[in-house]
């Protein structure tokens, strides 16, 4: 479902957040991307 993959996602990039800050600050549209 769509709530599944919403959460699938919330749950990578709060991972990509936690492994790669520095990687997560230099790709900001990425993560807009990833979150909409």
């Amino acid at each position: 479902s769509d709530a599944d993959m919403e959460a699938a996602l919330d749950r990578a990039r709060a991972h990509a957040a936690t492994a790669s800050p520095s990687r997560a600050a230099g790709n900001p549209q990425m993560s807009e991307t990833a979150g909409r």
